[in-house]
């Protein structure tokens, strides 16, 4: 969970973004790492409902596109925010 420990990935850090808890401005907790990543994880994993699942992924990651802070489900429920590094 490179996000908890580093507050971002290797893709984030190419790019030069981090994330950051919305409230504090630190790197998130493991719990809120972890949440972050089960939000567009866990029904785009069940095989059972598979279309669901995959228009749930695409629409956690694209739903920051409309948001005034540019934050996803996976954000909005993780407290988290996406920033310039």
């Amino acid at each position: 969970m490179s996000v908890a420990v580093w507050g971002r990935t290797l893709g984030k850090r190419i790019v030069g973004i981090k994330v950051v808890h919305a409230v504090s401005g630190e790197r998130p907790r493991w719990d809120k790492a972890l949440l972050r990543w089960l939000v567009p994880s866990v029904l785009a994993a069940m095989p059972f409902i598979p279309w669901i699942g995959e228009l749930w992924w695409v629409l956690c990651q694209v739903s920051l596109t409309w948001d005034r802070v540019y934050q996803g489900w996976h954000d909005k429920a993780a407290g988290t925010l996406v920033i310039k590094a």
